[in-house]
């Protein structure tokens, strides 16, 4: 039903797609990773980290040109700022809080966790899976073959990691 391969997105490396037509409303599976609790977190993304990184000189940069890109102020998009690497060379851009069950799941581990990974941002309506609150992704509208799937993250993954969605 799925496959994973090049995205359509140039900085995004892979991506997931259809591999037939798949109706709405139909879960294809579930996200996948390591469970952690909340001191399991702290211990692996810890706090310390993420506030030298947003204190650093090139991040600060980065804040202020997004904020004047977002009010269309810059021309130019801003370029990305240095990446935020935590401990054990892990990013916690695979992380996903699931409220309901106030766990995380840490799919950064590719042996660890499965192809929803994989699955790229495109915000609102352009998204056409979702997250359940168990974790399961769900289409939102049938999919024709060979579509790429993308999910809308939500703000306060782009917060978190001063990214400029698409």
């Amino acid at each position: 039903m799925i496959r994973v391969g090049t995205s359509q997105l140039l900085q995004e490396g892979l991506g997931v797609f259809a591999d037939q037509d798949i109706d709405a409303r139909i879960c294809l599976g579930h996200y996948t990773g390591e469970i952690l609790d909340d001191d399991e977190f702290e211990k692996r993304f810890p706090q310390k980290v993420l506030d030298a990184w947003n204190q650093d000189p090139d991040v600060q940069r980065f804040k202020v040109e997004k904020k004047l890109w977002n009010k269309k102020q810059l021309k130019v998009k801003p370029l990305p700022c240095k990446p935020l690497i935590f401990p054990h060379k892990r990013t916690g851009a695979y992380v996903l809080w699931i409220q309901r069950m106030k766990k995380y799941i840490d799919a950064e581990d590719e042996s660890k966790s499965n192809w929803t990974r994989y699955i790229n941002h495109k915000k609102g309506r352009k998204a056409n899976v979702k997250f359940n609150h168990d974790a399961s992704i769900t289409t939102l509208r049938p999919i024709a073959k060979d579509e790429e799937l993308f999910i809308d993250y939500g703000e306060e993954f782009f917060e978190h990691f001063h990214f400029i969605p698409e």
